[in-house]
């Protein structure tokens, strides 16, 4: 194996000779024409693999190396950091800074356009990495929304140096890039210097304000005409918006961005982005602007930038100052339409984990692909791991052409890839579940009140079923009748009920990012034990970052302060945890569902590091939460009513918090009347339930503590959202 640049390794990377075996490879987080990149563990990284052979058929050897040269000795908090390359007899391993946040450009494709100040945020901070890396006599050469990752805090870094150059004179005449970002001087075989990368700056502001590149065309010899026709005449004429450039420099194109409030893309969940269009907020250069008349609401997906307009924010109007001016008509604003791409779940070229074919989705808690899925499913129905035999010792490499050749060797490679028989439903069970389907879907049609349809959660939530298997104690249903659901109070329980659909599709697509659970390993092993703890801490981060998206969702949260937003959230986060574990509880298994796939046991928590005394109650409120039957409007609304409780430490207005709980506790009330005439203990069952959280909310506090005992650090936003100070 062979080490480069040691002297550019953090502190908690080891300065010595690394070898793949360092590594434990989790899920593919992108792949690309000569290799794959995939987040690595026990150093938290992510590891990108190209092919060596890939390589030289191209001839891109020298490249290759003039990109781990470049990226290795770039230093600064916007540009994605190499910390360390190595290879072996096939192989080339590049050892890069972990993006949690992945690329910009899916943030782009969920939000279509960018509000003005998250554009200029953007700005600000690639601005400050190409003034750096021209100092260091670097030209980046490809800047675009596919080469921009995003940090924790979700800081905007430059990656891919691919075409990148290093040469003191800065002056270039080679064509390279992307063809909607090709500068002037590139397609007139011209020579350039470092403002090709001020070109790619201003085309791609354009591109997050309006939602495509200026000079996107169906074809390579239309989109070199519109640059050269429309450049030559000066800005993107005949079009609804007009971009210019001025000035000579990056560090101009910076300035009046310098003392901008220090806020980065997406950094805090409880803030939330105006609904406001891009012609809303002035940006730096361009004057006020008036509000257009246009409405504000934008398609679904998280909001790309906290905050509103920022009114210190100074304007460039020096003469020496330079900047990227977009002009947009108010009267017409340009249409917005997705970008053309993968899909926003999955990137469409993910690997099976087994043989290595391409991948549908994930199966049995592994990104597999349909014919290992269904290999693994007839395996472990009909018993065939003690009928497989194997002709070459157990030691077969597994791939697209031996997957036929050795069913034992694709059954051991399956399970030490995390496959898991505990998700393979036997015939009785899959017979059981359509049944439910079944009675699920008559239950919808018949048993939702006022047209809301809404789906049950179980086959005892329908209308002539009552709660805790009760004749709900003799009441009559006088009380019930003439209940209605106001106008306002249907429009608030549906808004609630696809919040909460829309946070569960987005949860899975996280599905792949979760460390897979171990299997076959020794259990009592520290490896496994970490790893099942790692793989729960994950898993709670998907559901406090999806508590977070519903709660912004929620109408009225976002009318609170910053600080009562932050203790509300902080204060209710593991009750509605607790709310949507008892939501996928299987009395049947009695086992407890995440993310479609992911099922768990007692035994299973507790071999995940949690203590007795606090599964038990978690499992015990699970019943009782079920054999009360609620749907997902009255999930919904107890969520919402868990939210804005008053009595919450550090909030700052509990009259204002009150005030907007109400209507929540009256549109359950009225629903509950309404579904549930006959039994009106039902209302004050589904309260007292809440009272049970609190209790459960002090177990969880003995628990936190106890893992800090063991030594067992949670993830900072866990740590941060619970108050663990280490």
């Amino acid at each position: 194996m062979e080490e480069a640049h040691p002297e550019c390794s953090p502190a908690w990377i080891p300065r010595r000779r690394f070898t793949i075996d360092d590594f434990e490879i989790g899920c593919p987080l992108g792949k690309g024409k000569f290799g794959n990149v995939y987040r690595a563990r026990h150093f938290i990284v992510a590891l990108k693999v190209l092919f060596q052979s890939r390589i030289e058929k191209e001839g891109l050897g020298h490249q290759l190396r003039g990109e781990t040269e470049i990226q290795a000795h770039l230093q600064h908090h916007n540009i994605l950091r190499l910390y360390n390359c190595f290879h072996d007899a096939r192989r080339v391993y590049l050892i890069l800074e972990y993006a949690p946040r992945g690329k910009l450009y899916k943030e782009l494709q969920k939000s279509h356009v960018f509000d003005k100040l998250c554009t200029a945020t953007v700005m600000e901070e690639l601005a400050d990495a190409l003034t750096y890396c021209h100092d260091k006599k670097v030209i980046h050469r490809d800047i675009k929304p596919e080469n921009l990752v995003l940090g924790l805090m979700g800081e905007v870094k430059m990656a891919d140096f691919g075409w990148s150059v290093h040469i003191p004179s800065l002056r270039r005449k080679t064509m390279c890039g992307t063809l909607d970002y090709l500068p002037l001087e590139m397609i007139e075989g011209k020579t350039y210097n470092e403002k090709v990368d001020l070109w790619c700056l201003g085309v791609l502001c354009y591109e997050l304000l309006v939602g495509n590149p200026p000079f996107e065309s169906a074809s390579h010899s239309e989109t070199y005409r519109r640059i050269l026709k429309e450049v030559t005449h000066g800005g993107v004429a005949g079009r609804s918006g007009e971009v210019t450039f001025e000035g000579n420099s990056v560090a101009a194109a910076c300035h009046g961005l310098r003392r901008r409030r220090k806020r980065r893309l997406l950094r805090d969940p409880t803030m939330s982005t105006p609904n406001t269009s891009s012609v809303d907020t002035p940006l730096p250069g361009n004057g006020p602007s008036t509000p257009s008349s246009s409405p504000g609401g934008k398609e679904d997906g998280p909001e790309p930038c906290p905050g509103g307009a920022d009114p210190d924010v100074p304007s460039t109007d020096g003469a020496d100052s330079a900047s990227v001016v977009v002009i947009l008509d108010t009267a017409e604003e340009p249409e917005r339409k997705r970008k053309k791409g993968p899909a926003p779940k999955m990137l469409g070229d993910e690997l099976c984990q087994v043989c290595g074919d391409t991948a549908s989705g994930f199966h049995y808690n592994v990104l597999s692909c349909e014919g290992c899925k269904g290999f693994f499913r007839r395996s472990v129905i009909r018993g065939g791991a003690g009928r497989y035999a194997c002709r070459g010792g157990g030691t077969c490499q597994m791939d697209a052409f031996m997957r036929r050749k050795c069913q034992q060797c694709r059954l051991r490679k399956c399970k030490e890839a995390g496959m898991r028989e505990q998700c393979v439903l036997s015939k009785e069970q899959i017979r059981k579940k359509k049944i439910r389907k079944q009675q699920q879907q008559q239950q919808q049609q018949q048993s939702s009140p006022m047209g809301l349809g809404v789906s049950s959660s179980s086959p005892a939530s329908g209308p002539g079923a009552s709660p805790g298997g009760s004749d709900g104690g003799g009441q009559g249903s006088g009380e019930g009748e003439g209940v209605q659901l106001t106008a306002a109070q249907e429009l608030m329980i549906q808004q609630l009920v696809a919040a909460q659909l829309q946070c569960n599709k987005r949860s899975f697509s996280d599905q792949p990012k979760v460390t897979p659970w171990p299997l076959g390993a020794d259990p009592q092993s520290r490896d496994a034990r970490q790893q099942r703890f790692a793989h729960f801490t994950e898993l709670a981060i998907i559901s406090v970052q999806e508590i977070v998206d519903f709660a912004k969702q929620v109408p009225g949260f976002l009318q609170l302060g910053r600080e009562d937003q932050i203790a509300l959230l902080k204060a209710s986060t593991i009750e509605i945890m607790l709310l949507e574990t008892a939501r996928r509880y299987n009395h049947e298994t009695e086992c407890i569902t995440f993310l479609k796939d992911f099922t768990y046991s007692k035994d299973d928590f507790h071999r995940a590091g949690l203590q007795v005394e606090f599964i038990n109650p978690i499992f015990e409120f699970s019943r009782a939460m079920r054999r009360l039957g609620l749907d997902d409007a009255e999930y919904a609304l107890l969520i919402a009513i868990n939210i804005f409780s008053a009595d919450r430490p550090n909030v700052q207005e509990p009259s204002r918090v009150e005030a907007l709980q109400q209507p929540y506790v009256d549109a359950l009330l009225s629903y509950t009347r309404i579904k549930r005439p006959q039994d009106q203990l039902r209302f004050p069952r589904m309260l007292m339930k809440l009272v049970s959280l609190r209790t459960l909310s002090s177990v969880h506090s003995e628990q936190v503590f106890a893992l800090r005992l063991q030594d067992k650090k949670l993830p900072p936003l866990l740590s941060e959202i619970w108050d663990v100070h280490e």
